[in-house]
């Protein structure tokens, strides 16, 4: 009894410590805003984020430091070498990011080719702009939806041949050896960055039912965090910043793991798994099974974007109707602005960015990244915001951290364990927290490395 009161007092020292340490940051950003430096913006930003993770934690004394301390680091070094590695005048990370966004440019003309096929002038914007008259020529669910059934279908087969996994491997088990994490958790939340949160659980599905409470928040977070490339194709094609859609995926799998570990510090050890006692088994037989599976669950996932973008921007047209029949003049937007205009500054805007970013996220948390996406990449308050504020808001709305998501991870995963539907339900909202975070530190750091 002594004990676990000694553990108790010295856990709420922390806590106590860590509200302070947070006061302390939100009051410096908001206080100073734009005269801090941006190296000191990004930094009590940062801390202000791990302290709520701090404060939040289940045991704040049993911080997993090596894990913390390593995926940090290792997060920090990849928007270095994408945003700040510099070779004279050339920075050959940004370059690379901006190549492979050119490259998904280029199969979006493929997906374009069958979606002509099927609908015609519809999917040909050109052609239809030329009809209709300029600016009417985008309808987007003849062009954009098509695309999801191209990407899903490769991936399948990519799937299918093993490259995929080849590729999950290798990042996999280079975090797992740095963060000290284990195996399913850690390939589970790389798997999400190429499949997304609702197939990536199939990748470890022999170990969910064992997996401990902290590997299980640490795998929904990371699908929660990432977007499956499938997403990243469509975002880029409706014109977002490839650098930032990129790396923002490509940093979410470390640090989803580390948040993770700071809510739920493990409690003992885990099965870590070695990589070759848990090689998946091929979800199809064969490349043209894969192909027409791919296709068919891709076609799926389109008709599951459609309907969450129509019921989503019919739910905001009312929230505004009703808003401005209870408070005349008052705007959703603008409170969504400046709700979450807190956040954007500890995610490292700052100014008028700020109140632009808190537009954005605000949207992405209560509706999803599809329409946060779409106001940025097509509302006119948004074009002259200059290439610095596209590429850290194309990473800070990225992810499917949304309150959607929680459902989505709930229905698809404890399908796969029923015995453990409870558990996933409690730390759903510790998972959406999580995989919201992780984004908005990947734009801190990418907003410390790029001028």
């Amino acid at each position: 009894m002594i004990v676990e009161k000694d553990v108790s007092r010295r856990q709420n020292i922390i806590r106590s410590m860590a509200f302070l340490i947070l006061s302390l940051c939100l009051g410096i950003l908001i206080v100073a805003d734009e005269a801090l430096p941006g190296v000191a913006r990004s930094i009590t930003g940062l801390t202000g984020i791990l302290a709520i993770f701090v404060l939040l934690s289940a045991a704040p004394d049993r911080l997993p430091w090596r894990c913390i301390s390593m995926g940090l680091l290792l997060q920090a070094i990849l928007a270095w070498l994408v945003v700040g590695l510099r070779v004279g005048d050339r920075r050959p990370g940004m370059e690379f990011f901006q190549a492979i966004g050119h490259g998904i440019e280029g199969l979006l003309g493929f997906s374009a080719e069958g979606g002509r096929m099927v609908f015609g002038i519809l999917a040909d914007p050109e052609k239809l702009q030329a009809s209709v008259g300029k600016g009417n020529g985008m309808i987007f669910a003849f062009t954009a939806l098509p695309t999801l059934v191209f990407i899903s279908s490769l991936s399948a087969v990519l799937y299918q041949v093993g490259v995929l996994q080849l590729v999950v491997g290798v990042l996999g088990t280079v975090i797992r050896r740095l963060l000290g994490t284990s195996g399913p958790e850690t390939f589970g939340c790389c798997a999400t960055v190429f499949i997304g949160q609702t197939e990536a659980p199939l990748v470890v599905k022999p170990f969910l039912a064992t997996m401990t409470r902290s590997e299980l928040l640490a795998l929904m977070a990371g699908g929660m965090a990432a977007m499956s490339g499938a997403m990243m194709a469509v975002y880029i094609g409706m014109g977002a910043d490839p650098v930032g859609v990129l790396a923002a995926s490509v940093m979410a799998a470390p640090c989803s793991l580390y948040l993770s570990k700071m809510l739920f510090p493990e409690e003992a050890n885990s099965s870590r798994a070695a990589p070759s006692e848990w090689k998946v088994e091929k979800m199809h037989h064969g490349i043209l099974d894969a192909l027409t599976a791919g296709a068919s669950e891709g076609m799926m996932l389109a008709l599951h974007v459609a309907a969450m973008l129509i019921a989503f921007l019919a739910l905001i047209a009312l929230l505004r109707y009703l808003l401005q029949a209870c408070l005349p003049g008052a705007s959703l937007d603008d409170g969504l602005a400046w709700l979450f205009r807190p956040v954007a500054l500890l995610a490292g805007f700052s100014g008028e960015d700020a109140l632009l970013a808190g537009r954005l996220l605000g949207k992405k948390f209560l509706t999803n990244e599809f329409i946060a996406y779409g106001d940025l990449t097509s509302d006119p308050m948004f074009q002259n915001s200059g290439d610095r504020f596209q590429s850290l808001a194309a990473c800070a709305i990225s992810g499917f951290a949304n309150l959607g998501s929680m459902g989505i991870q709930i229905g698809c995963i404890g399908a796969l364990v029923p015995q453990r539907r409870a558990l996933i339900a409690s730390i759903a909202p510790r998972a959406l927290l999580a995989g919201f975070a992780a984004t908005l530190i990947s734009t801190n750091l990418m907003a410390l490395f790029r001028a």
